[in-house]
Order: C-alpha cells, then sequence, then structure tokens
C-alpha cells in the first residue's frame, strides 16, 4: 500500500522569487501514475499545488505554503491508516535552495551547505504567535530529515522521496 504527499509549485507569493514551468504539470502526471497504474486510492494522496494561470488546470487544491507542506508530512506520522509495512512517497517539483551552514560552537568546522525546498509562500511575511512579524523560511533538509527520521522510526520506515528542484 502507498500514501503520497505531491507538491508542485510553479508560482511564488515572492516577486522576487522566478516563477516555474512545468512543476504542477509534473506533480499532476506523477499523481495520475499513483492512481492509474500504481492503483493507489486518491484518498490516500494528499496533493498540494499552486496556480499556474492555465484556466485547463482546476485548482482546488490546497496551497503549498510552508505550513501545508510541513503539515502534510506530518499526517503521514498520524495516520491510523499508514502500517509499518507501508511505503510513502514525498514527490516535490519547485525551487530549491542551498545556504552555507553557520559555523556554531556545536558544528565542526566546514559542514557544508543546508539545502532546502521552497514552499509557495516563501520570503513573504507571517505573524508569529508572540504577535511579533516574520519571514516565511525555506524548508530545510534538516528539518525534512527530523521529521522523516521520526515517520521512519515510529511509523514506516518505507519512506522515498523524489526531489525535483
Amino acid at each position: 500500500r502507498f500514501h503520497a504527499v505531491i507538491v508542485g509549485i510553479n508560482r511564488y507569493n515572492d516577486p522576487g522569487t522566478t516563477p516555474l514551468q512545468g512543476c504542477v504539470n509534473d506533480a499532476l502526471l506523477f499523481h495520475d501514475y499513483l492512481i492509474h497504474d500504481l492503483c493507489v486510492p486518491a484518498n490516500q494522496i494528499t496533493l498540494l499545488l499552486s496556480p499556474t494561470g492555465d484556466e485547463r488546470i482546476p485548482f482546488s487544491y490546497a496551497t503549498p505554503t510552508r505550513e501545508n507542506i510541513l503539515n502534510a508530512i506530518c499526517d503521514l506520522h498520524d495516520n491510523p491508516n499508514i502500517k509499518p509495512d507501508d511505503s510513502i512517497i514525498i514527490f516535490y517539483a519547485g525551487h530549491g535552495q542551498s545556504y552555507p551552514a553557520a559555523e556554531t560552537s556545536y558544528t565542526p568546522l566546514n559542514t557544508g551547505s543546508i539545502e532546502a525546498i521552497s514552499p509557495a509562500d516563501r520570503n513573504t511575511s507571517k505573524s508569529n504567535a508572540d504577535g511579533t512579524k516574520g519571514i516565511v523560511v525555506d524548508i530545510s533538509d534538516r528539518e525534512l530529515n527530523v521529521i522523516l527520521g521520526e515517520i521512519a522510526k515510529n511509523k514506516c520506515p518505507n519512506i522515498t522521496l523524489v526531489l525535483d528542484c
């Protein structure tokens, strides 16, 4: 049995982030592959898509914001229908980023870079719980590693991550 989260982002809320072409189409093609070729029930797939401006594609999907992407992945951990021998697929098509890792007292020198995927609302303002303003940041590989590690340890170790960025 398969469970999937599919994300496709062509357009970003941040005017400084270049729009992409084809990411939503790739996500929809992967969705169709899961449903038609692998016979995955639609209710076992979460689809997060950004608008493309193409009226032929209906957009009644949840927007791939940082919060929605992380919630969709975290929901895999809490889903009672996912069993240890099931498989989880996470597919992302959109921008990716790379940042130099900061040197700190608890990390060794030359820690390399931090890779990240970019949610549709990256670099936009947000209100924090304490009433202050902040900026929506990308989702780092380190964040994904922690979340997927918890899913693998406590729920299902069969996780495939496909990143087209």
